[in-house]
């Protein structure tokens, strides 16, 4: 699950969902209300200046073949949300700093990933349901998009990479070799490569 709080930008949104879609992690949810139009209760145009979509469809740009799967919705909320349908989740707060570093960060198989607005930060309401903190490396702050991408793909890759590449898996019985694994998508159509030993 990714929470987004109180996000400004409707291309961040829409950058998110095509993410959520690609590394095949959702649902998205986001809490405020700068992203929606009062006077039509749809998304806010595009700030380049295209017309607003509407709910159930996203812009060209943020269309992925499997994003019309991916449930994203507006909540104040979203901790109830996911308690509500069945989801055991570890809340993970992801700042800039005081936190773990993402390189040496394990992924919980059932993370909930908790990010800040554009302009500022996780806000203490969402910060007191969070178990962990972690950080990206980076110089400077980045875009809201660009931060999910990142963390989903270090997500990915930490959980596909071959046993013995990964420092910190020592003596994993059943891990995958470096002669082959598979992706989430390989395993979703059947045609992944799997070595076990």
């Amino acid at each position: 699950m990714i929470i987004l709080s109180n996000p400004k930008y409707v291309e961040n949104l829409g950058g998110v969902i095509r993410a959520v879609a690609c590394f095949n992690y959702g649902p998205v949810l986001w809490t405020g209300k700068r992203l929606i139009d009062p006077s039509s209760g749809r998304l806010k145009a595009l700030s380049a200046g295209y017309a607003a979509p509407r709910k159930e469809r996203l812009l060209r740009e943020f269309r992925h073949p499997d994003y019309k799967s991916v449930l994203w919705e507006q909540t104040d909320k979203p901790f109830d949300i996911s308690h509500s349908r069945g989801m055991d989740l570890v809340p993970i707060c992801v700042e800039v700093d005081g936190s773990e570093d993402l390189t040496y960060f394990e992924h919980p198989a059932n993370a909930a990933y908790v990010f800040g607005p554009e302009d500022g930060s996780v806000p203490p309401v969402l910060r007191r349901h969070c178990h962990r903190f972690v950080r990206i490396p980076s110089l400077y702050c980045l875009n809201l998009a660009a931060a999910v991408n990142i963390v989903l793909a270090d997500r990915i890759m930490k959980q596909t990479r071959p046993a013995a590449s990964n420092p910190r898996n020592k003596n994993l019985g059943n891990a995958r070799t470096s002669k082959g694994f598979e992706t989430t998508s390989q395993r979703r159509m059947g045609t992944g490569l799997v070595s076990r030993t």
